[in-house]
């Protein structure tokens, strides 16, 4: 397949787009939604390996011919298999993903795809029933969330930064030739070093100020080098310095990858309130405060870079300039003069005031204690990083919360994400018998069960809404859902498809959530048929999120304004409700194909028929969602991208354990093949779909992974051995 022109089958293929939202839920329909569903095995387990006639029959029986012994078995025992990598496949060896005719997709040798929209272009172009996965959707979901991110800090965000450090520069050389006392010429000349750091990593052509410039250019050289943990030539206390690569979206592009980098400074290093120099970098962050609250325009400026943070992430963890610039008036007043900032008196009232407001919630300091942690990290940060609930989860299952000094859990894991936001099975690993024990530290379960209870509700931006739409993913499956998917297996495979998007999330919003650290072809098409996985509450939820983010666009006003370069593919902007076009059009067309997912599983799982129109929007739903990806993502970069460059395969950091120096990566790999027995308008058939592969790994902080490190490893490694249940090796 010639990788430069692989939009030529996909962009023609609109196919029907449904333009209305169903609207609401049957009272039928929510009452078979009404409690858990039994997990079983799907169909008797008879017949010997390979023994087709010991599965029900199905409409297309040749494409059973497709799987080899072990993957017939574990559909006859699941009703679905999900083939596994093999020796072929990039997620286990040294290949990339093959494209292969059916005709040679046999035993072993199935494709894994880079997209899933390719997958699904295949099934629709070789006559394959198509199985429309939740997967296929979240990761969408993925790419809308994601790509409109990268548009507003490329033409809004980096920007707005880049203005609001040159403008700080300059009223701080304004301060410190005012600064008369010793302290506040102190103080300020130690900004004006932070601010140079900034503005350089922004590609500031300003000279670094000669009064502070070794201590810059040492910064400076740590930021280049980026071998974990050293002590800040400026600030004074070890800061991960590995933190800096430009990792996720950021990686590869100058732009983006300096926005980073400023980014990072702005929200890692912290002014302390207390410790041996809080009077030093207190008075620094008042400096700093002040030279924003008393400049409308800056403090404009700063507030357009903040919020559309908080609405895409979350609050940040750490007390802003809104809490310091409440503070400083009601110790120094409205109005005050800058020589009233060198009142040690007054800054010591200031200290116990700021004291008293909330203290960070994530551990981000090297420290022996939460008690301790909380103290010595508390302080200012210009843009603070942002606090998530599933940080906060992390945070509260390791030592010093679970375990004894003499067995202490310090590592977490994704699978406590997962049962922190409803997964049984993840519940049942980490809590059970099993490799995953957690109750094998002391008061892992008591702390579990007070964080479920802690997030029962989530924030309602767009990272709760995201984590929320997960919790469907991971609760109970409908009763009047598929015998499979009441099933174990599917279970694990949910846990998957949650924990795999989850890794989608936190890559997307790398740069700003605060990461605990550890204490210590051609022809006639032959119409096939299609199903989608019936998982309704996932979809609304994802519906909403999407009408969000428009809104939030709207309100930011810059919905009708993002730029479009890549002007010259106008099927790329497809129409939306209103024929809309651009990003509004995009947004519109996957709230329709969402909105046709929701409609049509409501009826699978009500035994009605799916009209003809729906089943024909279900094949061809992936030419849909391919018109949305690659309008976002072509748009986004400034030009047309390459399949290589539009991969499913992502990586993410979550966790930095300081003592063994390593880090905890959440990755997501190549799609790989589902086939499952569904029933179809009465008739029973073998359909294919795609799936996420996820894996978790440690990695050493001075090697943290970019996406193009994971996608280009030799070999990857391990898949998690609880996905054995659902796969076919």
């Amino acid at each position: 397949m010639d990788l430069t022109t692989t939009r030529t089958r996909t962009t023609t293929l609109t196919g029907t787009t449904v333009r209305r939202r169903a609207r609401g839920l049957k009272a039928a329909f929510a009452a078979l939604c009404l409690g858990a569903a039994t997990l079983t095995p799907a169909l008797p387990v008879t017949g010997a390996a390979g023994d087709h006639t010991a599965l029900p029959a199905v409409a297309n029986p040749a494409l059973l011919d497709a799987l080899n012994a072990t993957e017939t078995m574990t559909l006859r025992r699941n009703g679905f298999v999900v083939t596994a990598p093999s020796s072929l496949r990039s997620d286990n060896g040294a290949v990339q993903p093959h494209y292969m005719p059916p005709s040679q997709s046999r035993a072993d040798n199935h494709e894994v795809y880079w997209q899933f929209n390719d997958l699904y272009q295949d099934n629709y172009f070789d006559g394959v029933p198509t199985f429309m996965t939740s997967d296929a959707l979240l990761h969408t979901w993925h790419v809308v969330y994601d790509q409109t991110l990268i548009v507003l800090e490329r033409h809004a965000l980096a920007p707005r930064l880049a203005r609001l450090s040159d403008g700080l520069v300059a009223t701080s050389a304004i301060q410190y030739k005012a600064a008369t006392m010793p302290s506040l010429a102190e103080a300020v000349r130690l900004n004006l070093g932070y601010l140079a750091v900034a503005g350089r990593l922004l590609g500031a052509p300003a000279a670094i100020p000669a009064l502070i410039a070794p201590r810059v250019n040492r910064e400076l050289a740590l930021i280049a080098a980026h071998q974990g943990f050293a002590t800040s030539p400026l600030l004074g206390y070890p800061v991960a310095y590995s933190a800096f690569v430009p990792r996720g979206h950021y990686a590869g592009d100058p732009v983006l990858s300096r926005y980073f980098q400023a980014m990072t400074w702005y929200n890692l290093l912290a002014f302390h309130l207390n410790g041996a120099d809080g009077t030093l970098r207190t008075r620094q962050a008042i400096l700093l405060v002040r030279a924003l609250v008393g400049n409308a325009s800056l403090d404009r400026l700063w507030a357009q870079v903040f919020d559309p943070i908080t609405t895409w992430v979350g609050p940040s963890d750490d007390l802003t300039v809104r809490d310091y610039g409440a503070a400083m008036a009601r110790v120094y007043g409205a109005n005050a003069s800058l020589s009233a900032l060198a009142d040690d008196a007054k800054l010591a009232r200031f200290r116990a005031l700021a004291n008293r407001l909330a203290d960070p919630r994530i551990v981000g300091v090297l420290a022996t204690s939460s008690a301790g942690a909380a103290a010595m990290g508390k302080g200012f940060r210009l843009f603070g990083q942002r606090f998530v609930p599933d940080a906060a989860a992390m945070q509260a299952l390791i030592w010093d919360k679970v375990g004894t000094p003499a067995h202490k859990r310090v590592w977490p894991s994704g699978l406590d994400i997962a049962a922190t936001f409803g997964s049984q099975p993840a519940n049942t690993l980490v809590t059970g018998p099993t490799p995953y024990n957690g109750t094998g530290y002391a008061h892992y379960a008591r702390q579990l069960a007070s964080i479920q209870q802690t997030y029962r509700t989530l924030p309602g931006n767009l990272y709760g809404g995201w984590l929320n739409t997960l919790r469907a993913v991971w609760g109970p499956v409908p009763p009047a859902a598929p015998a499979f998917m009441k099933t174990s297996a599917w279970g694990a495979k949910s846990l998957a498809t949650g924990l795999a998007s989850w890794a989608e999330l936190r890559h997307d919003t790398i740069l700003y959530v605060k990461p605990p650290e550890g204490l210590g072809s051609g022809g006639p098409v032959v119409p096939a048929p299609a199903y989608v996985e019936p998982l309704p509450l996932a979809y609304t939820r994802l519906l909403a999120l999407v009408g969000q983010l428009k809104a939030t666009l709207i309100a930011e006003d810059v919905l009708d304004t993002l730029p479009q370069p890549v002007e010259q593919y106008p099927a790329y902007a497809p129409p939306g409700y209103h024929g809309e076009h651009g990003y509004r059009g995009a947004l519109d067309d996957f709230a329709a194909q969402l909105a046709l997912a929701e409609r049509v599983s409501e009826r699978e799982l009500l035994g009605q028929t799916v009209s003809a129109a729906d089943l024909n929007g279900e094949r061809t739903m992936f030419g849909e969602l391919s018109l949305v990806d690659n309008f976002l993502r072509d748009n986004a970069a400034g030009r047309p991208l390459l399949l290589v460059d539009k991969q499913v395969s992502a990586i993410a950091d979550v966790f930095t354990e300081p003592i063994s120096g390593q880090a905890l990566e959440e990755g997501v790999g190549d799609v790989l093949p589902i086939y499952a027995l569904v029933t179809i308008n009465g008739r029973q058939w073998l359909a294919r779909g795609g799936v996420y592969s996820y894996y978790e790994f440690r990695q050493p902080i001075a090697n943290r992974l970019t996406d193009d490190a994971w996608r280009q490893l030799a070999r990857r490694p391990d898949l998690p051995a609880w996905t054995a249940g659902y796969m076919a090796y």
